[in-house]
């Protein structure tokens, strides 16, 4: 259920992305004839910054002559950083008549209309959006259908895949299954902190969507979805049979048996968030280890085989006359005292 509703966040999400996409195209693909035309005066100009999410958003603001578009606006134009809003800036002349060609369907925010698509003095044209919009629609666009694509394939491998069950499944051979934490766990939780850089500098510098102001949310979802997405990748589900005298994993479709005889101890550590660590020391010094990340993992299940086998393993003692004792520290120089009693 915990699983679907995730997946229902992420569909949700790319459908916000699909709905910035198909706005971003919609206005890219207005021509000139749709504009809204002002031809006055420059009187003043000037380049300003606002803050948002500690980050400064910097425009170019005019004020006109008459001021006949609308009576207490501006128009400004949005830029990445400070010195590109100079280098616009001082190709306006205060005292020439300019054409602004509008954009109708941006609305206005604190008297101020970020709808300039361009600007022309005498058919010289002085500025022109770029494409921006409409490469960054068709990139949002197919991020929200990769998404969505990916959503409904995970959907269905779970439908495929049995539901896991906890304990015993089969009596007879003492077969127990479990899940654990794989290599992949730190490598999805760093991707998906790597992505929130990644998507600012995509969606700033390349698509230059500092229009919209949702960067650092955006990035932030896209870094949640990634890893809601990957997090299966970190787990894996085991199988350990039980012997009178060894067990046998059964993981990552690899097999592998273990003869209590060679057991030099084992280790259990469980911590205040539900992480489990398992270890196996050999008398070669060898060694054999498992973990269960509860973030990743159900912890339940892998705490339910361990307290089997801990059984097993002291049965084996009793029928044995022998002590494989459990380790409660892994330091290197310990008492034999700090060996768990067995019973």
């Amino acid at each position: 259920m915990i699983n679907n509703i995730y997946l229902l966040f992420v569909v949700i999400f790319c459908g916000i992305l699909l709905g910035l996409g198909q706005s971003s195209l919609k206005q890219s693909s207005l021509q000139k004839k749709d504009m809204t035309v002002v031809n006055d005066m420059v009187v003043f100009k000037e380049v300003y910054y606002t803050k948002s999410y500690k980050e400064k958003n910097y425009y170019v603001a005019f004020d006109l002559n008459k001021r006949g578009y609308h009576t207490t606006e501006r128009l400004a134009i949005p830029v990445a950083s400070k010195r590109q809003g100079d280098s616009l800036a001082s190709v306006i002349d205060t005292v020439n008549q300019y054409n602004f060609y509008v954009n109708p369907n941006i609305t206005s925010k604190n008297d101020i209309n970020l709808g300039i698509t361009e600007i022309d003095c005498n058919k010289c044209i002085v500025f022109k959006i770029g494409h921006y919009d409409y490469v960054g629609g068709i990139v949002l666009i197919l991020l929200g259908l990769c998404g969505i694509m990916v959503c409904i394939f995970q959907f269905m491998q779970k439908k495929k895949t049995e539901p896991l069950e906890n304990g015993f499944y089969s009596l007879d051979t003492k077969s127990y299954r479990f899940e654990y934490t794989t290599n992949m766990t730190f490598i999805v939780l760093f991707s998906a902190i790597g992505m929130i850089p990644v998507t600012l500098f995509l969606f700033h510098y390349t698509l230059h969507m500092e229009y919209f102001g949702y960067q650092v949310p955006i990035a932030f979802a896209v870094a949640i979805s990634y890893f809601i997405l990957y997090k299966d990748k970190a787990k894996k589900k085991g199988l350990a049979t039980l012997h009178d005298d060894s067990i046998v994993f059964q993981l990552n479709s690899q097999e592998k048996q273990i003869y209590f005889k060679d057991l030099k101890y084992y280790y259990f550590y469980k911590d205040s968030k539900n992480n489990s660590i398992f270890k196996l020391r050999f008398h070669d010094n060898s060694k054999y280890n498992l973990m269960c990340n509860s973030n990743f993992c159900n912890p339940k299940t892998f705490d339910a085989f361990f307290e089997v086998f801990k059984q097993n393993i002291e049965q084996y003692n009793v029928r044995n006359n022998c002590n494989i004792p459990r380790r409660i520290t892994l330091l290197k120089k310990f008492d034999p005292l700090e060996y768990e009693k067995q019973t």
